[in-house]
């Protein structure tokens, strides 16, 4: 949009009025919903798509694409199965069968992400005497907090774990981001 391009140039507050609540959620940081002259709720998109104020809000936002306000930071969850990358394989291999899961994240001493290790490598690395790392899997997705839902639906249908989010800055690892919790998201909306 040009109006977003404008906006930038002059570092200035634009107010934009329109019924089309796609439209006003992709221009807007800040969204107002009025009725009868009398504002019902001003909020952020991703905000007001969360906790709309009343049924009137929840009602004239029902129909906006969520994916495109929704971010992965309210969409994510904590992995269950987080791994030292010097941690030995068995311990790697006794979280995951507690936890009843089939991978654990593998991160450094400062939570950075390195990878991802699942059971039957564990398993693998375990019987053969050596570390994590060597079985560890690398080329793996990830993402950060601040990508909308619609930007990731194409690695989530692609990955075969859930998505790894990490900071931008220093990879440190944040969350994760499932198949399912974007469907759900996608369903959700």
């Amino acid at each position: 949009f040009e109006l977003l391009s404008i906006q930038r140039k002059l570092g200035q507050t634009i107010i934009f009025i329109t019924h089309d609540i796609d439209e006003a959620f992709k221009l807007g940081d800040k969204v107002a919903i009025m009725k009868d002259g009398e504002v019902i709720q001003v909020d952020t998109p991703e905000g007001m798509s969360a906790n709309p104020a009343n049924d009137y809000v929840r009602k004239f936002i029902d129909s906006a694409d969520k994916t495109q306000v929704i971010t992965v930071k309210n969409a994510m969850m904590t992995p269950n199965s987080i791994v030292r990358v010097n941690d030995a394989p068995s311990f790697a291999i006794t979280m995951m069968r507690n936890n009843k899961v089939s991978s654990a994240y593998v991160v450094g001493d400062k939570m950075e992400f390195f990878g991802v290790i699942n059971i039957i490598d564990a398993i693998t690395a375990d019987r053969k005497k050596v570390s994590i790392s060597d079985f560890m899997i690398t080329d793996t997705f990830t993402t950060t907090e601040d990508k909308l839902i619609s930007e990731i639906i194409d690695l989530a249908t692609r990955a075969t774990y859930p998505i790894a989010v990490v900071d931008e800055k220093d990879n440190t690892l944040k969350g994760i981001i499932s198949k399912a919790d974007v469907l759900s998201t996608i369903n959700n909306t």
